[in-house]
């Protein structure tokens, strides 16, 4: 596409100069003087310009090679598609970062969850020992532990334990006292 528009300047620029060589010579024609200036300048431009672009078709040659292109891509379609490529690259690079953040959120989001969440203190774990141990001494009063050896209690907010389980379970009786003799202590 440049070479032809170098090709129709190269062609107006010869129409020139044969125009300024059908003048005669010897004359002070002004214009002849105008034109012989205006061709020599155009020429050393018009020079410059076919110098330009047979450097710029060598680099976009290797450019070509470079990126692994076939050599006779047109510059149009070659920066066509380096332009496509940048520009979905860049989609989803955003997206990328969008998506990046949607899931520190929901990170930040669940943490926040967690943290808001109950979580029993040492006086609640107390409370629930102390409640499990009163209801075990008092089934025991009652004599409801020996009449039902399947009745049950709930212990600590963990479910229901069978008392029978309970009874023959010394150690956790032990600790239970043990316990509640530490809570009255406290109080």
């Amino acid at each position: 596409m440049m070479e032809a528009e170098l090709a129709v300047l190269k062609k107006g620029l010869g129409d020139v100069d044969k125009e300024i060589v059908q003048l005669p010579e010897g004359s002070n024609d002004p214009f002849r003087e105008k034109m012989s200036t205006f061709y020599e300048s155009a020429m050393h431009e018009y020079e410059k310009l076919a110098a330009s672009l047979a450097s710029i078709k060598d680099k976009f040659k290797v450019l070509l090679e470079l990126y692994g292109e076939d050599s006779n891509t047109e510059l149009e379609t070659f920066l066509g598609s380096l332009y496509n490529f940048v520009s979905t690259f860049e989609r989803a690079k955003k997206e990328n970062q969008k998506r990046k953040e949607t899931q520190e959120k929901a990170i930040r989001a669940e943490k926040k969850k967690m943290q808001t969440l109950r979580r029993p203190t040492q006086q609640d774990i107390e409370q629930d020992a102390k409640g499990a141990m009163d209801k075990l001494v008092d089934s025991l009063h009652t004599g409801q532990a020996f009449k039902n050896k399947r009745a049950s209690i709930s212990v600590g907010g963990q479910g229901r334990t069978s008392i029978h389980n309970l009874m023959n379970n010394t150690e956790a009786l032990q600790a239970l006292a043990a316990k509640q003799k530490e809570i009255n202590a406290k109080s």
